[in-house]
């Protein structure tokens, strides 16, 4: 014999009929909505395994029965199939036989019999609609058809005749098995068996079922009659029936094919009633009364599998418990108990958004919103504390979130608006900072100020005791904000700082590299190199007093990015300013002009060279010439020693500046060597002028040698006068002479004009000597002072004047 599951064997010592019925049935589901687990196994021992189904493992059937409680259903399948259901004995008067769902097998048509525990029991009480809409359900899924049992003098009412059990089972089977929106229900594989899953998301139906009405007792009123009334019930059902969008359009008939039959009374009429009986029975045995659309695709070995799925998704849902009537009542008046309570919180949370809206926050909102949370609270107890415990837990639960919802929306609101104020606030704080001088000396003070305003926000914005409300995530927020306007403040300052800098250094090194290139040497670079470092020493001490304690404090990191940008800025800056000095060929020529100028006209003591009869230009030439052409290979390439270089000109350039230097120089070399030839000239005195000398001042010779005083004046002139004429000094001399002599005549005319100005009787005498006067000497001085200038540039400027032409 099979083993019996504990949980069901009190359920089988209730069954009546004859022999042992624990052979032949199976309690599927038991009074507690447990499942057996022995289905399987049920199904192996009554002929379904899968090896005994040859033909194929989909060939089996299933039929279910729901109807009234002792309506007859378990006789009825007894009679139709091969079962022995347990039946009610009238004896003992009406009571509750079957309990849960009941499986048996008809073996020789292969078909699985479901009996369900009858509908509107008194054994169940309150629980009995919540276990009527499972059970129903489950066979509506289960079964290829579904045999609804009713009395006939039921037709016609809606609960008597389980039309409204049926709407609401029709609805579950339509959001549970055949809406594309649910989810399919799968089952895993045993023993080389396929589970099809139940259609979810299909274009058509994937299976029908067969509502078989079977209308108990019938007497005289017509089968199509009361075939029509129960066809226009379900019609209707079917119309207000709640479907998804895929199946808006749909009809019953899409979904279920629907039979009426009828049987006459069992008792009065028994003989019709088994001609009946036996004409249904044939029917059910026939092919023609299971149709291929009514199989759901799940083959024997899967079955218990499937079936156990289908129970737990159906116990699962909470749309097919229905409350007692302690818990309906308990939670009417817990719910208006709560919405007073909400409505009297609401009215102060609404006062608190005023003052929000108007002032922009509320000092100690959240102490507020404590008090406000704890009076709805004890409100709601005062009233629900006399009702079912279990539905006060859930509605204050309910109540405590929904109070939580409107208050944190108040919380939001001030806390945004106090965030708003407070960003604002260090907006034109930093603003100020950075429009005063040096503004890296004062960043401390920003940081102190960042910091009142995170205490001024925990002041306004502290969150109510005892709620799930918290400030962390906004106070976060606000603190990124202010850190990002810190950041960028400081990235401002940092550039303020390296402008600083940079100025600096621009302010030490234009001036001494200028005279670098002004008077460059050999050592050029190296010069101008020492120049840059000891400007960049100062551009980085004035760095460090940005960026360091006194300063902005920054990170290791930050501070040598800083230094590294400083450098190369500075870098760049140098050579920038160099290139500026030597801006094009004509500057670059003109310095190696000047150079060479200084080379040849001016001896190694600055003095300017006199070009005597004994100088040797040509040394002097040359030796000028190549210090000039040294420059070019100098400023050929910038050279910041360690740092950068930067090639000016190429070799070639270099080159042609070497051969304009030569070309123009010559017209030096030239103007020279013309000067020189013209003193030799000059300076050159004939012999017999000598002699003549030596005859006309014999006396005069003879007179100085006996005069002491005499001949010591004339020793001590001669070297003034040699030097005066070797130096070709009346060059320089005569020109001042002129000038001076100008001068004091300027000054005479001016005293006799004053002068002749004060006597009235000979003004105009006065005036007209005066002018004719004043234009003699400016005529003399004129030509004095072009006499003088045209001698000096001929000694003297020849070069020049040369250039000029």
């Amino acid at each position: 014999q099979r083993q019996i599951n504990p949980f069901f064997k009190k359920n089988l010592e209730n069954m009546d009929g004859g022999g042992d019925p624990r052979l032949h049935l199976l309690q599927l589901v038991n009074y507690e909505e447990e499942f057996n687990e022995e289905f399987g196994s049920y199904l192996t021992e009554n002929g379904l395994g899968i090896s005994k189904l040859s033909k194929s493992p989909y060939d089996y059937k299933v039929v279910a029965i729901i109807g009234p409680q002792s309506s007859g259903k378990s006789t009825l399948l007894n009679l139709l199939f091969s079962t022995k259901f347990s039946t009610m004995d009238e004896s003992r008067g009406r009571y509750q036989v079957t309990q849960g769902v009941w499986l048996g097998v008809d073996e020789p048509s292969k078909t699985i019999v479901m009996d369900l525990e009858g509908t509107d029991s008194r054994e169940r009480g309150e629980d009995a609609m919540s276990f009527e809409r499972k059970s129903s359900l489950f066979a509506l899924a289960m079964s290829e058809i579904l045999i609804i049992n009713i009395w006939t003098q039921d037709v016609g009412r809606r609960n008597a005749s389980n039309l409204a059990l049926l709407r609401t089972v029709l609805e579950l089977n339509m959001q549970l098995f055949q809406n594309q929106s649910s989810e399919a229900i799968t089952t895993p594989m045993k023993a080389g068996g396929k589970v099809k899953p139940v259609p979810s998301s299909s274009d058509n139906v994937m299976f029908k079922t067969k509502l078989l009405f079977v209308l108990r007792d019938h007497v005289s009123s017509p089968l199509e009659k009361l075939a029509e009334t129960l066809q226009v019930d379900l019609d209707d059902i079917w119309k207000v029936m709640d479907k998804s969008e895929k199946y808006r359009q749909s009809k019953l008939t899409d979904f279920f094919d629907v039979e009426f039959r009828s049987l006459p009374h069992k008792v009065l009429t028994a003989d019709a009633f088994e001609t009946a009986a036996e004409k249904l029975r044939t029917d059910f045995h026939s092919p023609a009364m299971f149709r291929p659309e009514y199989k759901r695709g799940v083959t024997i070995d899967g079955l218990p599998f499937y079936a156990r799925s289908v129970w737990e998704t159906i116990r699962l849902n909470k749309d097919l418990d229905i409350p007692t009537q302690r818990l309906l009542v308990a939670t009417v008046r817990c719910d208006q108990i709560a919405k007073d309570a909400l409505t009297s919180a609401e009215m102060e949370l609404a006062q608190l958004h005023d003052q929000i809206k108007a002032k922009g926050f509320v000092l100690d909102l959240g102490e507020q919103l404590h008090r406000i949370i704890a009076a709805s609270i004890a409100q709601f107890h005062e009233e629900a504390h006399r009702y079912a415990k279990e539905v006060v837990n859930e509605k204050e639960a309910d109540l405590e979130i929904r109070l939580e919802e409107k208050a944190l929306r108040l919380f939001h609101a001030q806390s945004q608006n106090v965030c708003s104020q407070l960003e604002d606030t260090l907006e034109k704080y930093c603003a100020e900072i950075l429009a005063t001088e040096n503004p890296w000396l004062r960043y401390k003070h920003i940081r102190t100020e960042r910091d009142a305003c995170l205490k001024e926000y925990d002041d306004k914005c502290s969150v109510p005791a005892n709620t799930s409300i918290s400030n962390t995530s906004a106070k976060q927020a606000l603190a990124d904000h202010l850190a990002s306007i810190m950041e960028r403040v400081e990235k401002d300052i940092l550039k303020l700082g390296l402008e600083h800098a940079e100025s600096s250094f621009s302010s030490i090194f234009v001036p001494e590299v200028s005279q670098c290139i002004e008077s460059p040497g050999p050592s050029l670079w190296n010069d101008v190199s020492q120049k840059f470092e000891v400007a960049l020493d100062g551009a980085l001490s004035k760095l460090t007093e940005v960026t360091g304690p006194s300063g902005l404090q920054v990170s290791n990191n930050i501070r040598v990015k800083c230094t590294d940008k400083l450098t190369t800025d500075c870098t760049q800056l140098a050579i920038k300013e160099i290139v500026k000095l030597l801006p094009n060929d004509s500057a670059i020529s003109t310095r190696l002009m000047k150079r060479f100028d200084q080379a040849f006209r001016f001896t190694d003591r600055g003095l300017p060279r006199s070009w005597g009869p004994n100088e040797n230009i040509e040394s002097v030439y040359l030796e000028a010439l190549e210090q000039a052409k040294t420059l070019v290979d100098l400023f050929s390439t910038i050279i910041i020693v360690n740092r950068a270089e930067r090639e000016l000109f190429t070799k070639e350039k270099a080159k042609d500046f070497k051969d304009q230097l030569a070309t123009l120089s010559s017209t030096a070399f030239l103007d020279a060597q013309r000067v020189k030839e013209a003193t030799v000239a000059r300076n050159k005195i004939p012999w017999w002028i000598f002699g003549l000398m030596a005859i006309l001042g014999f006396n005069e010779f003879v007179a100085v040698v006996r005069n002491p005083w005499l001949f010591l004046l004339v020793v001590l002139c001669l070297p003034v006068v040699y030097f005066y004429i070797a130096l070709d000094l009346n060059t320089v001399v005569e020109p001042a002479a002129r000038t001076l002599f100008n001068y004091v005549m300027d000054q005479l005319k001016l005293f006799l004009k004053d002068y002749l100005d004060n006597e009235p009787v000979n003004a105009t005498a006065a005036m007209s000597f005066s002018q004719s006067s004043r234009s003699t000497a400016v005529s003399d001085s004129t030509a004095r002072a072009t006499h003088g200038a045209s001698k000096y540039t001929e000694t003297s400027q020849v070069s020049d004047m040369g250039k000029e032409e």
